[in-house]
């Protein structure tokens, strides 16, 4: 995906999500990703938001602590429109 048409925000939230996929599936140079997080501070914070929201999705898919995971589901999609 071509982030360069995207506005700021959505362009290093797409970044953090892709950083994540990569490093999960362990095909990212670690070295890549921590110059790419360190070089602004809005990558650190949307690394964590993917991070946060993947860990809730988890404890969604296992069955623990749905309605605070619901909830704060809700209020990302809420914010996004």
């Amino acid at each position: 995906m071509n982030t360069d048409d995207l506005p700021p925000r959505k362009r290093i939230i797409d970044e953090a999500a892709t950083w994540y996929a990569e490093l999960d599936s362990g095909v990212a140079d670690v070295r890549e990703f921590e110059v790419w997080r360190d070089s602004d501070p809005r990558h650190a914070v949307a690394f964590a938001q993917i991070v946060g929201t993947v860990s809730l999705l988890d404890k969604v898919k296992d069955g623990q602590d749905g309605e605070h995971a619901s909830s704060f589901v809700s209020q990302r999609m809420n914010r996004s429109k």
